[in-house]
């Protein structure tokens, strides 16, 4: 674990993200339609590593589903439970 470090928006972070999968924005037309995108190439427009890019562009994203970021890997390694916010980032922002 990482422990403080703030998530990279890197390929080897983004192949592991678990945000497109998220009860909160996979049923978003908009995120489906980013996902198409390289994430690396717009960091604030492709749904993925919002704990590192922040809220999402998209406005359709579910905020009343329950979010899964505690089972992400990546959540995991950097220790994101003890950063604000500790999940819903594609809502309420990266994690610092």
């Amino acid at each position: 674990m990482k422990g403080d470090a703030i998530v990279p928006f890197e390929a080897a972070n983004a192949s592991r993200c678990i945000c497109p999968i998220c009860p909160v924005q996979m049923f978003s037309k908009c995120s489906s339609e980013k996902l198409k995108n390289d994430p690396l190439s717009d960091p604030g427009g492709v749904p993925k590593l919002y704990c590192s890019s922040g809220k999402a562009q998209c406005t359709d994203l579910n905020g009343k589903s329950m979010c899964i970021c505690g089972s992400c890997k990546v959540w995991k390694e950097f220790g994101l439970v003890k950063h604000k916010p500790t999940a819903y980032y594609c809502i309420k922002g990266r994690s610092a």
